[in-house]
């Protein structure tokens, strides 16, 4: 096992400069990309150390831009609020960065939780002083420099469902149209497209070969599945609308907004906290962020209602009606999370137009989970409930 990981990770050891290599382990959080413990020696620190290593999906590298990743990740991590990266592929295929072990006696990623906008009463205190460490983090992050990359909740919203309403097209053809052969063709290239029809129509007949085994027929339920998440998303979108019209009636300014500051994402270093993963970092609304850490949190009513009462006191890019406001702000993150699930469950089951053949357990189950991931999201989102 050590061997086979040793040679299939070589190749990226040489490109980034990484030698003297004496250790390497898989890390196992995370549903997007692969990454990997590894201590060696790099010209960025004298001798030998630990780092990480993340090799990037083709799936998630459809949602997000890994240029404006990396300035984001730069600009936390200069104000030491992230990691240092030590290495980008020309291609951004994989990234090398500094490793920090988490030795407390719980780590933080066991404060993981899902949360909706009215969660239950509580007076459980998994970590002492929890709120007041990710306040020091958020009131960072929100100083730090403006990214380039701009991305209003409203936008994003309707670029997920711009993205989302085409997947959704695409399923429709590959399923539903009676002769198989054009609809598998008009999906790989439309009538406008260069590619000659012919060879589209060779391409389509290979895909409904495969379409017509027995083990393609859970692939199919999957897809069918797929579409019936998509259709309770759409059926939510006059509430998602009063969401959107809530926040956008309490925002002064736009700040450096994480995006994603679940508890995986969140290191313990030196009794602070750093964030990893700045695949969706932009500048954003100013809830996003206390709005991602009440959704993810495992925190006692009392740590919440703090956290909130104290993140709004001194935060000049909101005004008065962002306290009414952060119920949809909990709400959107979940709206976000399920249409990031579908996304992801959609670019592991389709590629240019063709069905992905899930030849392993192990593929099948990575969409299965996305998939349950949207189900579980979607029943968190207040208006379902």
């Amino acid at each position: 096992m050590a061997q086979a990981l040793a040679k299939m990770l070589a190749p990226y050891f040489v490109q980034s400069g990484l030698t003297s290599v004496s250790l390497i382990a898989p890390l196992t959080q995370g549903l997007s990309n692969q990454n990997y413990y590894i201590r060696g020696v790099h010209a960025s620190k004298p001798n030998a150390a630990e780092w990480v290593l993340r090799v990037n999906s083709w799936a998630s590298s459809q949602i997000c831009n890994r240029d404006d990743e990396v300035s984001n990740w730069l600009l936390a991590s200069e104000e030491r609020l992230a990691p240092q990266i030590v290495y980008v592929s020309p291609d951004n295929s994989f990234y090398l960065s500094e490793f920090f072990a988490q030795n407390e006696p719980v780590c933080w990623s066991e404060l993981i939780s899902a949360n909706g906008s009215h969660p239950l009463t509580t007076t459980h205190n998994l970590w002492p002083d929890a709120e007041r460490k990710l306040l020091e983090l958020l009131n960072g992050l929100k100083q730090l420099p403006l990214p380039s990359n701009v991305m209003n909740v409203d936008t994003q919203w309707q670029r997920y469902l711009a993205r989302l309403t085409n997947m959704n097209l695409q399923l429709t053809r590959l399923l539903g149209l009676s002769d198989i052969e054009c609809s598998v063709a008009d999906v790989i290239a439309p009538p406008s497209a260069s590619v000659h029809r012919s060879d589209i129509k060779s391409r389509a007949r290979q895909s409904v070969s495969h379409t017509s085994e027995g083990n393609n027929l859970a692939e199919q339920a999957l897809l069918s599945r797929w579409q019936q998440l998509y259709q309770q998303l759409l059926a939510q979108s006059h509430q998602i609308d009063a969401m959107l019209d809530s926040l956008a009636a309490c925002v002064n300014n736009l700040q450096f907004s994480h995006r994603d500051l679940n508890p995986y994402n969140i290191l313990v270093v030196e009794d602070k906290l750093k964030c990893i993963d700045f695949e969706y970092a932009c500048r954003s609304h100013p809830l996003c962020d206390l709005a991602a850490v009440l959704a993810s949190h495992s925190l006692s009513s009392e740590q919440r209602h703090w956290l909130i009462d104290s993140y709004l006191a001194t935060n000049l890019n909101l005004n008065d009606q962002a306290r009414d406001a952060v119920t949809s702000a909990v709400d959107l993150y979940w709206v976000f999370a399920v249409c990031w699930a579908l996304q992801m469950a959609f670019d592991s089951l389709v590629k240019e137009g063709q069905l992905i053949k899930l030849d392993t357990g192990e593929a099948y189950h990575l969409v299965e989970d996305y998939l349950n991931c949207a189900q579980q999201y979607d029943e968190l989102i207040a208006c379902c409930t």
